[in-house]
């Protein structure tokens, strides 16, 4: 019965559906636990999707905590393989990001890096707190520092970014954007992150 049901189980036609259907495999697949920085940015990629396919308005970091807080789609245990299959095929998070995609504006580029890596922190942070030892806070701490310092004042101030709203509106279009190329994990590292 069980492998039946991996057979029969399809992504719905709808990006919304799909990506949130994803998301909920993709916990299903670990057991209802996040454990890894690679297992939360896996799952925030198909959120982000999500937030993405019905943006109602909102920018997309706003609109993910929505998404996270909405009634979510039912999966079956016996569905899970067949959906992660199937999810990785519809929402590619490896094969596209290498440094040669990043956008060609520096700016540009350093915003999409570092809202990458803040999707891991993110991750991080949540790992940390049952994983003490976990590396993954200290690896990210250099990286995030020299795209803030190089995402200084008066670098954005030359861009037209110094208002919040143009600066907003900027890390929203890289984090729209970064998800044609791959997970935070899969940009990260086309950013250069090392995770060894």
């Amino acid at each position: 019965m069980l492998a039946l049901m991996a057979q029969t189980a399809t992504l719905d036609a709808d990006p919304y559906v799909a990506a949130r259907t994803c998301a909920v495999a993709t916990r299903k697949a670990n057991a209802g636990d996040l454990a890894t920085v690679e297992e939360h940015a896996r799952y925030m990629f198909y959120v982000m999707h999500a937030a993405r396919a019905r943006p109602e308005g909102q920018r997309i970091i706003k609109r993910v905590g929505t998404v996270m807080s909405a009634p979510l789609p039912e999966v079956q245990d016996g569905e899970v393989d067949g959906l992660i299959a199937q999810c990785d095929k519809r929402f590619p998070r490896l094969d596209r990001a290498t440094a040669a995609n990043l956008p060609a504006e520096p700016i540009d580029r350093d915003i999409m890096c570092l809202t990458a890596l803040g999707v891991l922190h993110g991750g991080a942070e949540a790992v940390r707190e049952t994983q003490p030892d976990d590396p993954w806070l200290d690896r990210l701490r250099a990286p995030e520092m020299q795209l803030m310092s190089r995402l200084n004042k008066k670098v954005l101030e030359r861009a037209g970014l110094a208002e919040d709203a143009a600066l907003t509106e900027a890390y929203d279009r890289q984090i729209r954007a970064s998800l044609d190329l791959g997970d935070a994990l899969a940009v990260g590292r086309a950013c250069g992150l090392r995770d060894d």
